[in-house]
């Protein structure tokens, strides 16, 4: 009958009572067991005479949980298996939430007779391959379409003082803003002082997603005198002019451990283009900063969001993708965004038909796509997915399955 499983390597000995999964569309009389690894596969043998729950049906759009007849006893660091529907057949969807809060996504259609190996997932939380025009965004946890740049070197000029020495740092050269001692130097933030920033000059905006503050080798980001003291508040904000400030992000009691290149970012998603930008005290503290840096987004982007190389155990004919996407513009499927596979290190790419198949939660649809892999004869496994016409969406994650 046909199956699905995916690996699980449990992170302590604790024993299991129950097992839980994210169902979409229909999951009726499905089998759920726990068998050990046979050579990177499900064994077809039970890990533990308990480890199976037979007749499992899940309740669309949510989590659903099932009971174990008896504690499993596993061995942690040990690699298992969860195989679903070893006994039976069925169409359906699921996904699993990690502890850690990331999505480890499985589909099954039903119709091939025997299961897809889950190859390779990703998402938001990992580093995506060679990718272009994307960023991962760690408020909305997903990957969007995107380009972020470090602003040039060259570009706008410095507003506010830094202190160096008792006078005013002059090395603030566009990208880069150091301080001119090899320490840093102490600036004093009294309650609202603008401290240091950038003017783009007049009829030139710029939209900020992050400001990088450099602590110093010898101080960290210094509390005055007390550097093993957190240091206070930092604002970032954007205007038009000093005196009309957009607060865009805010870091409270910044750790100020003595670390050689120690940084804290400032990230924002509040995306308003404007003509100044920069940080300020929140309150009135001290603090020594090295070197700052400005990084810059770009408006919707036309994206390729690659995954890295998974290498499969054998040449896959079919793969399987399974993706969560948010659309933030009107998108038309299979158009402004694609799904594609490939077995041949990224030689050739197949563009595999987009079906969508349920709502993950309010914002993110899921969407899956099968074809036959062409090519050369490699198991050197990727996915790619792409937008177009520069069509704004967030990307969850991503699992591809293979098989013979």
């Amino acid at each position: 009958s046909p199956w699905v499983g995916f690996k699980y390597v449990p992170s302590s000995s604790n024993p299991l009572d129950k097992i839980g999964l994210f169902v979409v569309g229909s999951f009726v009389g499905q089998d759920i067991r726990i068998e050990t690894d046979n050579n990177g596969a499900p064994s077809t043998v039970l890990a533990h005479p308990n480890a199976e729950i037979v007749n499992c049906n899940g309740v669309a759009g949510q989590l659903n949980e099932w009971s174990f007849t008896g504690l499993v006893s596993l061995v942690a660091g040990k690699t298992y298996w969860i195989v679903i529907s070893r006994n039976s057949s069925g169409n359906y969807a699921v996904a699993r939430v990690t502890s850690g809060g990331g999505l480890e996504v499985i589909y099954h259609s039903g119709a091939p007779s025997v299961g897809y190996a889950i190859g390779y997932t990703m998402t938001y939380k990992d580093t995506p391959g060679l990718s272009s025009n994307v960023y991962y965004s760690d408020t909305q946890k997903c990957f969007v379409n995107r380009a972020v740049t470090k602003v040039p070197a060259a570009t706008g000029t410095p507003v506010g003082t830094m202190t160096s020495g008792g006078g005013l740092a002059n090395a603030f050269t566009g990208t880069n803003f150091k301080n001119t001692t090899s320490n840093g130097g102490t600036a004093p933030w009294g309650s609202g002082t603008v401290t240091l920033g950038k003017d783009w000059g007049f009829g030139n905006l710029k939209t900020a997603y992050k400001v990088r503050l450099f602590g110093t080798a010898d101080r960290g980001f210094s509390n005055d005198g007390n550097w093993n003291t957190a240091v206070g508040s930092i604002s970032l904000n954007s205007g038009p002019d000093l005196s009309t400030p957009t607060e865009l992000a805010k870091l409270t009691g910044i750790d100020n451990s003595k670390m050689p290149g120690r940084f804290v970012d400032l990230v924002t998603e509040t995306f308003i283009p404007a003509r100044v930008l920069w940080v300020a005290s929140v309150g009135f503290a001290y603090f020594t900063i090295g070197e700052m840096q400005i990084f810059e987004v770009s408006g919707p982007a036309n994206m390729e969001l690659i995954s890295k190389p998974f290498v499969a155990s054998y040449v896959p004919a079919k793969a399987a993708l399974l993706s969560l996407i948010q659309n933030i513009d009107p998108v038309i499927w299979n158009t402004d965004v694609k799904l594609w596979i490939t077995r041949d290190g990224m030689a050739t790419w197949v563009q595999v038909p987009m079906a969508y198949i349920g709502d993950f939660n309010a914002l993110q649809k899921i969407f899956t796509g099968n074809g036959t892999m062409t090519g050369g004869a490699q198991a050197l496994m990727h996915w790619k997915i792409t937008s177009h016409n520069l069509k704004e969406i967030r990307v969850g994650g991503a699992s591809l399955m293979w098989r013979p």
